[in-house]
């Protein structure tokens, strides 16, 4: 079977003192379920590598079953195709510097119900895009303050994992899809 080259984000590691796991494991847990030359990128949960599984809901949960095994705890893993990630790059509102601009990669779409509550919970200067499996942000005041950050996954009403857009860009760049 032919090798796809795959880009994984893990949800909630090595965040706040909580979800310890250095990235040797995240490696050794990626060849424990036949990835081939596994690359992390910073410490939060980002990996490239090549696997020969065709869907990525399964090996998702294979990643984060070989996690539990090894270190104790099952983080969400979205493995996303480099051709998945680039679309959702491509979706990145015209203007919006990547440096600036979250985006919350979800395990399924949202429910388009799920816009209203969205809406409801971004602050004037806070613009938002759904597209897809992406919810991108874009706080000026700081993410960190945000109400929409801070609720985005549960009006999203599935599995998600936020990074800046620069850092999907750099995670692209180390799988060869820029």
């Amino acid at each position: 079977m032919a090798l796809t080259r795959w880009t994984l984000l893990l949800r909630g590691v090595n965040v706040g003192g909580r979800g310890r796991l250095p990235m040797a494991e995240l490696r050794a847990a990626l060849e424990a379920v036949g990835a081939q030359a596994p690359r992390t990128l910073i410490q939060s949960g980002n990996a490239v590598f090549d696997h020969e599984a065709g869907a990525a809901g399964p090996l998702g949960a294979r990643i984060s079953a070989a996690l539990k095994a090894r270190v104790g705890f099952a983080p969400v893993a979205l493995a996303l195709e480099v051709a998945a990630l680039a679309a959702i790059l491509d979706d990145l509102p015209a203007g919006w510097a990547p440096g600036d601009s979250h985006v919350w990669v979800t395990a399924r779409p949202p429910d388009a119900a799920n816009l209203a509550r969205l809406a409801a919970l971004a602050a004037p200067d806070e613009a938002w895009r759904l597209a897809g499996r992406a919810l991108f942000v874009h706080a000026p005041s700081g993410i960190g303050r945000s109400k929409l950050a801070a609720g985005a996954e549960a009006a999203l009403g599935a599995p998600a994992t936020a990074r800046k857009a620069s850092v999907l860009g750099r995670l692209l760049a180390l799988a060869g899809g820029d």
